[in-house]
């Protein structure tokens, strides 16, 4: 055998050596930071404990989108929007904490009927979770902080829904006279609200009607199981070793540990609204959804439209925030052209105190963030109705 071929096979031996330490030490790595992530979810879940230090904790933060917590809120077929809030009091939890809901015997979190001599503009909260105060007890969030200034205040909003479906909800709530028909309108923009607006327009401004049965298929189980392995299986692939490794690497991790718990969630194959390829931009189709609303002779008395937006800065860059906050400020410019009649504007949190009014490990607004939003809305209110 020659000199070079010596050398080269001594040189692969070497790269092969290297590549099985490698591949062991990165196990090794991902093995530990899968095992504490693991039990930090653990403890949360089965002892009531929030960890103050997690190490990684922004790769944590990532892998816990995917793996839900406790249940956000309790939800009822509905006919018209497929489920909204049961009526009853609950306790539930987000990472973060634990909070309390109350629902009226209508679903609604908050709910402030004008009086005969009230001089406060009617004010309709609509949005999902972000507007419904994931992670907040009733009397923080920021609709019932406005209640308790004196404004007639109904909160619309159930988690997972749609621009489409508050629209729809606050109408039908309106027709049976539930609660006011609004003079001032506040709705809480949600990213994920796209498809469902999209799908509604393209259906000609009507919901898909669902069947009981389908939600009690799909939205009624509460219990999953958490292993070990789908924890590491769920960290980034340079910790859970990189390319055709990586599959072996989570059957040495599925040997070694096979810890498990259960925890209560609504699982994320709910059915969704079907989407449907429409020509609409991200912005004219909220704009649309927007217009058929008020377009809408029930909602003739209004004359203020606030449009917020839920983007948390730690799950989301800043420059998807600042483009989401784009969109939605050319929407209201959109609107106020098509409705010169009412004041149409944006409120936004002020980039310098974003990380202070969410959640860290949940993305939803936190009591801080309601508290901001309620001071926020009632001078823009307050201000509005002077003019």
């Amino acid at each position: 055998m020659s000199k070079a071929v010596r050398k080269i096979l001594s040189g692969l031996k070497l790269v092969t050596i290297n590549v099985v330490v490698l591949w062991v030490l990165l196990n090794i790595v991902g093995y530990g930071v899968a095992k504490h992530h693991f039990s930090v979810l653990k403890n949360r879940y089965e002892t009531g404990v929030v960890a103050n230090n997690i190490f990684l904790e922004k790769v944590f933060r990532t892998n816990l989108a995917s793996i839900r917590p406790l249940p956000q809120y309790v939800g009822t077929y509905d006919t018209l929007t497929y489920y909204w809030n049961t009526p009853g009091t609950f306790n539930l939890a987000v990472f973060d904490t634990d909070y309390t809901v109350r629902h009226n015997i209508h679903g609604l979190r908050v709910q402030k009927n004008a009086s005969s001599n009230a001089r406060m503009p009617n004010v309709a909260i609509l949005g999902d979770s972000h507007a419904y105060g994931i992670g907040v007890n009733n009397e923080t969030t920021y609709a019932s902080m406005l209640a308790e200034q004196g404004f007639p205040v109904s909160l619309v909003a159930c988690s997972s829904f749609g621009t489409a479906r508050e629209v729809m909800k606050t109408k039908a709530l309106c027709e049976a006279g539930i609660i006011d028909t609004p003079e001032v309108v506040v709705v809480h923009y949600c990213s994920n609200d796209l498809s469902e607006n999209e799908a509604f327009v393209a259906n000609n401004f009507t919901l898909k009607k669902k069947s009981e049965a389908s939600f009690h298929e799909n939205f009624l189980r509460d219990r999953y199981e958490i292993t070990f392995s789908e924890v590491y299986d769920k960290l980034p692939v340079y910790m859970s070793l990189p390319l055709f490794f990586r599959g072996m690497s989570n059957k040495v991790a599925y040997l070694f540990s096979q810890s498990r718990f259960t925890y209560f969630t609504h699982p994320s194959s709910i059915e969704s609204l079907e989407r449907e390829v429409v020509e609409h931009t991200i912005d004219n189709v909220f704009s649309d959804v927007m217009a058929y609303m008020l377009e809408d002779s029930l909602f003739s008395d209004v004359k203020q439209l606030v449009i917020l937006n839920a983007m948390s800065p730690a799950h989301h860059s800043k420059a998807e925030i600042q483009q989401e906050e784009s969109m939605l400020t050319a929407s209201a410019s959109d609107l106020q052209k098509r409705f010169p009649n009412v004041n149409v504007s944006t409120l936004f949190i002020p980039e310098a105190e974003q990380s202070e009014c969410y959640f860290i490990m949940d993305d939803h607004t936190n009591v801080e963030g309601h508290a901001w939003y309620a001071e926020a809305l009632k001078q823009r209110i307050q201000n509005h109705t002077k003019q």
